[in-house]
């Protein structure tokens, strides 16, 4: 498994994800609902790298490259979540289970010449049993 380059982002987000739960309606009009699994799944991260100088920012596509685009899974180093209170990096960097994969290719900006700002779209998965 693989360890994204720790960089640290000028900005995150995060979501969660959901638990699995389907929502039925009766005949009657009543709402029945039944849960799945007591793991959330769906987590979702978005990360942008301002300013980098582009020797960084080609770690970030090789590292895309190696993963065979969101093929494989991999983990976020604690740079990613610097500067945050340990309970919410707790919560971000260590789902139960979830490991890392792009949700889309990385979107490169040209500032300036020798300096790129980079986007990218994470989304968490349930590691396989």
């Amino acid at each position: 498994m693989s360890i994204f380059p720790a960089l640290k982002p000028s900005s995150r987000s995060y979501s969660p994800g959901q638990l699995p739960i389907r929502q039925y309606r009766t005949l009657s009009g009543a709402i029945w609902k039944r849960a799945f699994s007591n793991t959330r799944s769906g987590h979702a991260i978005s990360l942008e790298f301002a300013n980098l100088p582009d020797a960084k920012a080609e770690q970030i596509v090789a590292h895309y490259e190696s993963m065979g685009g969101s093929f494989y899974r991999f983990t976020l180093p604690g740079e990613i979540f610097a500067g945050m209170s340990s309970g919410l990096t707790s919560r971000m960097q260590a789902p139960a289970n979830v490991e890392w994969a792009y949700a889309s290719e990385p979107q490169l900006q040209s500032v300036h010449p020798g300096v790129t700002t980079v986007k990218i779209e994470l989304i968490g998965e349930v590691k396989a049993a």
